[in-house]
């Protein structure tokens, strides 16, 4: 993602990231299992 990163004027700060580009490509690899949303592995020590 790409978005322009100057003021929205000589009086404000904010960034002018109403509009961005972006580049998606079609994921070509071999699926993979996503274990993000488990919990870690508890090790007894």
């Amino acid at each position: 993602m790409s978005t322009s990163d100057r003021g929205t004027s000589s009086w404000g700060q904010d960034p002018t990231a109403q509009t961005c580009l972006v580049s998606i490509k079609k994921y070509q690899e071999k699926k993979r299992n996503i274990d993000c949303f488990e919990g870690p592995k508890v090790v007894k020590g």
